[in-house]
C-alpha cells in the first residue's frame, strides 16, 4: 500500500496509508487478547490499565506545557524548541533528488527600481512563463511620503517598473500580512504595479520558538501557510501563486486537499559560491541561480528561461531578515549560521508542489488512535508477562518497552524518508513508558487502597 501511495498522483490527495497501519496495529491487538486469552476479566484489566496510563500521559503532557515546569523545572526546554527529529532525515537520511530544471533563481542584489525595471524586461524576452518576484513595491503604513518612502521620488524609475510589469504579464508579486490589535490586513505593492500582477503572501508561521523578540523576524523555517483567510476572502502564499500560474490543473489539485499549514519538503540550497560572481551555480545546486550582472550583459544562454519559472529575489548579504534555519542545516542541533535565504525557500514550496511532493502530517485524531492502540497491545503484554513470569516481569518490561522504541523509531524514520509521511509518536512513545508504572500501581497498589476502602 505505502508503494502503490508513493506513486499515486495529487489527484487522490497525498499519501494516506496511515489508516493500514491503525488497522494493523488494531489487528494486532485483538489478536494479541484473543491469543492469549478468552477471559473478560483480563480484557477488562487491558481496558482499565490503558486508560490509566493515557490519562496519566495526559496528566504529564499539561504539566510539562505549563510556564513553571519550563522555566523553573526545566529551562532546557527552549534550547531544544526547534529541534526535532525528523530534522536528521532531511539532512543526512534522505536521498538528493536531482536538480529542478524548472525554476531559476535570480539574485536581484540592491538594484534600484528603474534597473528592476530593465532585468524584468529582459527577463521577459526570454520568454519565461512566470517571473515571481520575492518582495514588494510599497510604502510603510501611514508614511507615504518623500522623507519616509524616498522612493516616491524616482517617478520615472516607477513608471518604468509599472510599464515592465505590465507588458509583462506573467508576473507574480509578494505580499505580507499587517497584524493590527486584533485585525489582520493584507500588504500589497502600490496598487499602480498590482492592477498588471498577481500576488502571493510572503508570511511565514510564527511561534515562540522561531521568533527573535529582538530582531522580530523568523529565524526558523519549517513550515508554511498556502493559504490564508485575509479580510474575509481567501488569499494564496506566493509559492501556489506562482505554481498555479505555471500548472493551474496540478496547483488546483494541491490547494483541493491541502491544510491551513503544511510541512515544508526542503529538496536543497543554492551554491553561495556563484553569488560572489556572475557565473551560475554548480550542477550539485538544487536551484540554478543567476546574478543580475548575467543578464544585463547577456552572459546566459538564449533558452535558460524560456518556459520556466523565475524567481527573482535577494541573496546577496546575510541580512537579518533575508536568511533562515532550515532542516538542511548541517547542524541539527545548537545551530550557528542561518543557512537558506527566503527566495531559495520559496523555490522549494513551488517544487515540492509541481512534483507532487508534500509531506503528510497526522492529525491530534490520528496519533491518539495509534498512541491508544499501541498503549493496549503493550499492556496486554505486560499482564501476561506479570501474571505468568513475575519473577522476570521488571526485566521483561524494560526489554519490551527498548525493543518497541526501536521499532517505532525506525518506522517513524522510514516512512518520512521513502515515503514523505511524518508521524508525531509522543504521545506513544510516552504512554508505553508510562505503562509499566500503571501496571504495577494496578496490580499491587490498588488491592491495598480498595481493602483499605472497603
Amino acid at each position: 500500500c505505502l508503494s502503490e501511495a508513493h506513486h499515486t498522483e495529487l489527484i487522490q490527495g497525498p499519501p494516506d496509508c496511515i489508516l493500514v497501519l491503525m488497522i494493523f496495529i488494531a489487528i494486532s491487538v485483538i489478536g494479541v487478547l484473543l491469543v492469549i486469552s478468552f477471559r473478560k476479566r483480563f480484557v477488562l484489566e487491558v481496558l482499565i490499565i490503558s486508560f490509566l496510563t493515557l490519562s496519566l500521559t495526559t496528566i504529564g503532557f499539561w504539566i510539562t506545557g505549563t510556564r513553571f515546569f519550563q522555566i523553573y523545572v526545566y529551562p532546557e526546554s527552549f534550547a531544544l524548541a526547534d529541534w526535532e527529529a525528523t530534522d536528521y532525515a532531511f539532512a543526512h537520511l534522505r536521498p538528493r533528488p536531482l536538480r529542478e530544471e524548472r525554476i531559476v533563481i535570480v539574485n536581484i542584489g540592491e538594484l534600484p527600481r528603474r534597473d528592476l525595471a530593465r532585468q524584468i524586461r529582459l527577463i521577459s524576452q526570454a520568454h519565461p512563463r512566470v517571473i515571481a518576484f520575492n518582495g514588494m513595491f510599497n510604502c510603510p503604513p501611514g508614511q507615504r511620503d518623500a522623507d519616509n518612502c524616498p522612493q516616491l521620488l524616482d517617478t520615472l524609475g516607477n513608471r518604468l517598473l509599472m510599464e515592465a510589469i505590465r507588458d509583462a504579464g506573467n508576473i507574480v508579486l509578494g505580499a505580507n500580512f499587517s497584524y493590527h490589535a486584533n485585525d489582520t490586513i493584507m500588504e500589497r505593492s502600490d496598487s499602480i504595479f498590482t492592477s498588471n500582477s498577481k500576488d502571493g503572501f510572503v508570511t511565514m508561521p510564527l511561534s515562540a520558538q522561531n521568533v527573535d523578540l529582538e530582531r522580530d523576524v523568523v529565524l526558523l523555517s519549517r513550515s508554511f501557510f498556502p493559504w490564508a483567510f485575509v479580510e474575509g476572502e481567501r488569499h494564496l502564499s506566493f509559492g501556489v501563486q506562482t505554481a498555479l500560474m505555471y500548472d493551474s490543473a496540478l496547483t488546483l489539485r494541491f490547494l483541493s486537499w491541502a491544510p491551513g499549514e503544511m510541512i515544508i519538503n526542503f529538496r536543497g540550497n543554492v551554491d553561495e559560491n556563484s553569488l560572489l560572481d556572475s557565473q551560475e551555480g554548480e550542477d550539485t545546486a538544487m536551484f540554478r541561480v543567476v546574478n543580475h550582472s548575467a543578464i544585463e550583459h547577456g552572459q546566459l544562454p538564449a533558452d535558460l528561461l524560456e518556459g520556466k519559472i523565475v524567481v527573482m529575489g535577494y541573496l546577496d548579504r546575510d541580512l537579518e531578515n533575508q536568511k533562515f534555519f532550515t532542516p538542511l542545516n548541517s547542524k541539527v542541533a545548537g545551530r550557528a549560521n542561518p543557512d537558506m535565504f527566503g527566495t531559495v525557500i520559496w523555490a522549494n514550496i513551488i517544487a515540492m508542489i509541481l512534483n507532487n511532493d508534500c509531506i503528510r502530517e497526522l492529525s491530534t485524531a490520528e496519533e491518539f488512535i495509534i498512541a491508544l492502540l499501541a498503549c493496549i497491545a503493550h499492556v496486554a503484554l505486560l499482564l501476561v508477562f506479570y501474571q505468568r513470569f513475575p519473577i522476570w516481569y521488571d526485566v521483561s518490561a524494560v526489554v519490551l518497552i527498548v525493543s518497541q522504541l526501536a521499532i517505532y523509531s525506525l518506522l517513524r524514520f522510514n516512512l518520512f524518508v521513502y515515503f514523505n509521511l511524518r508521524m508525531n509518536l509522543v504521545i506513544t512513545v510516552t504512554s508505553l513508558a508510562i505503562a509499566g508504572i500503571a501496571v504495577t500501581v494496578y496490580k499491587e497498589l490498588w488491592p491495598h487502597i480498595k481493602k483499605k476502602l472497603t
